[in-house]
C-alpha cells in the first residue's frame, strides 16, 4: 500500500497521510484528516468549475475508487 496525494491538495507540516488524499483539499495531522477545499490553490490556478469536475472524475478513474464514480 502507498499513499496517493491529489491533484491541488496539500498536507500540512508534521502530518501523517495513508491511502488517498482527495483532490483540492486540505490536510492536517496525523493521522491526515481533510479540513477544507484548497480555495487559493484553485483561485491561483485560474481552475473553473468544469476543470475541477474533470480532473476530479480522472483522478478517481485513474486510481479506481468505487465510491467515487
Amino acid at each position: 500500500p502507498h499513499t496517493i496525494i491529489g491533484p491541488y491538495s496539500v498536507l500540512s507540516a508534521n502530518g501523517f497521510a495513508k491511502n488517498i488524499l482527495e483532490p483540492f483539499s486540505v490536510y492536517v495531522g496525523c493521522p491526515a484528516k481533510r479540513i477544507k477545499r484548497n480555495d487559493i490553490g484553485i483561485e491561483r490556478n485560474n481552475l473553473t468549475g468544469e476543470d475541477i469536475e474533470n480532473k476530479t472524475e480522472a483522478f478517481w478513474y485513474i486510481h479506481g475508487d468505487e465510491d467515487h464514480e
